[in-house]
């Protein structure tokens, strides 16, 4: 449709100049209007193929076409069959497509699928084909994404969404899902695995995959739906009062720390109203729920504490509830800090000024970023387009208040200070509560946020460069 559109605009005018130009000028001005054209043509190959630099171009050109179309637009289609169907010039944005199928559809290329799953080529592709064996769809939203009988032998999953997606019959022989995102409406249906990785490691152009299960033979037919339910047990702990993401990412690191079970790359915050929050922690099967809920408990509210909030719900060893009134300390920790010495809070190195304006905030951000570059190390680089990315993204997140930007830009300036350092000196206790204080901030704002996106596609590569 593009290369028609061009290249009858180019012939128009190339046949105007032939009538109007005499004694062989107009045959000159067609051969050099040949380049021209051929790239004309190349270019709208390129924008119907989904190629990001020319997407405006398709855009305007699907907009146009799906004019008088069938519309679904912010339609409810769960569950609704579309096999086989030809779609072209249809508006699917904003509709609800949880469970939705789309095999062997076409012409979904010609259509509007902003604000679905179905606007990233390859997720397009897997949902219509039902083939992503080997294939990497690492931070792919796959959210209500229906992959019954998919063929997804040794694909890589890490970090990608699959709330409500239905695996029914799908094939994950191999597969790795390293902090994979499911909830208690994944369906898992019939999945035949034989065996499954839970950690993967990118090395250049290698992938290592590691902590395989089960740890020896393989699953019988059943035992991977078995399993994966265990895996998908939580422990769900109530916080009262504003949410402070800072003390929720601090007390999970500490947790972590003393029970190995406690998976704290897989949680979520969903606020109740009236200032009373629900987050639901991760755990490992056959780990000891009720300590690691008071220990978690314990350390959130003990943190608020220090971080000077004025009164604070603790439970204590007993489970009782306790009320601790605040020091009046307003210490705002930088990188360096040690939690070791139990309730006191010792900083070293810089500290961040809490009395800093947004702008001068980013300031120092920009700097520790430009520093990083400089360095010109393999990964440096890489880093800190990233970090640029999730500092753009932070300012221009509307849900956030000011000191929440300031909040998120202070861990951003931590991951680019410890990055500069050689990977055998970083401090790694600080990088992941880094990026575990991101998390929790990005898991207050809603997921189509352009936050939460960012930051949910690039955990597992900013986890990789850290050595996390």
């Amino acid at each position: 449709m593009g290369y028609g559109l061009i290249a009858e605009a180019l012939i128009i005018g190339v046949s105007n100049i032939i009538l109007n130009e005499k004694d062989g000028d107009g045959l000159v001005t067609i051969i050099a209007a040949i380049p021209v054209i051929i790239s004309a043509a190349l270019i709208a190959r390129k924008a119907i193929k989904g190629s990001p630099k020319f997407r405006w171009i398709k855009e305007v050109a699907v907009f146009w076409t799906s004019i008088g179309g069938t519309s679904f637009y912010k339609a409810d289609l769960t569950d609704t069959c579309f096999d086989g169907a030809h779609l072209p010039y249809t508006d699917f944005r904003k509709a609800n497509l949880t469970r939705t199928s789309f095999e062997e559809v076409t012409g979904l290329e010609f259509s509007r699928l902003q604000g679905t799953i179905l606007e990233n080529f390859k997720v397009r592709k897997l949902l219509v084909t039902k083939r992503g064996n080997n294939e990497d769809y690492t931070g792919a939203n796959l959210n209500g994404a229906n992959l019954t009988n998919a063929d997804l032998t040794g694909a890589i999953l890490t970090g990608i969404n699959a709330l409500d997606v239905d695996f029914s019959e799908a094939t994950l022989s191999g597969a790795c899902i390293q902090e994979w995102n499911i909830n208690k409406n994944t369906r898992f249906t019939g999945v035949k695995c034989s065996h499954i990785y839970l950690k993967c490691t990118k090395q250049g152009d290698r992938i290592i995959l590691s902590e395989r299960k089960p740890d020896s033979g393989e699953f019988q037919d059943g035992d991977f739906e078995k399993w994966i339910e265990k895996l998908q047990e939580t422990v769900d702990i109530i916080l009262k009062g504003k949410f402070n993401s800072r003390a929720f990412g601090i007390s999970l690191a500490k947790a972590a720390v003393q029970y190995e079970r406690l998976d704290r790359s897989r949680y979520s915050i969903e606020s109740k109203g009236d200032e009373v929050y629900i987050a639901k922690v991760g755990v490992l099967p056959e780990a000891d729920k009720a300590a690691i809920h008071q220990t978690i408990t314990n350390y959130y509210y003990n943190e608020l504490s220090i971080q000077g909030e004025k009164a604070n719900i603790l439970l204590n060893p007993s489970g009782e509830v306790e009320i601790m009134e605040s020091n009046n300390q307003n210490i705002s920790a930088g990188r360096n800090v040690d939690m070791s010495s139990g309730n006191k809070i010792t900083v070293g190195g810089d500290v961040t000024n809490s009395n800093l304006t947004l702008a001068e905030a980013n300031s120092q951000v920009n700097n520790s970023i430009q520093k990083l570059r400089d360095i010109s190390t393999d990964t440096s680089d890489q880093l800190a387009k990233i970090l640029t990315t999730l500092q753009k993204s932070i300012n221009d997140e509307p849900a956030l208040s000011e000191n929440q930007k300031k909040e998120a830009l202070e861990y951003v300036e931590t991951i680019a200070e410890e990055g500069k350092k050689p990977s055998g000196e970083r401090e790694n206790k600080f990088c992941s509560m880094a990026l575990n204080a991101l998390k929790g901030i990005a898991s207050t704002v809603t997921d189509a946020s352009k936050l939460a996106e960012v930051f949910k596609t690039y955990l597992p590569t900013l986890k990789n460069i850290l050595g996390i």
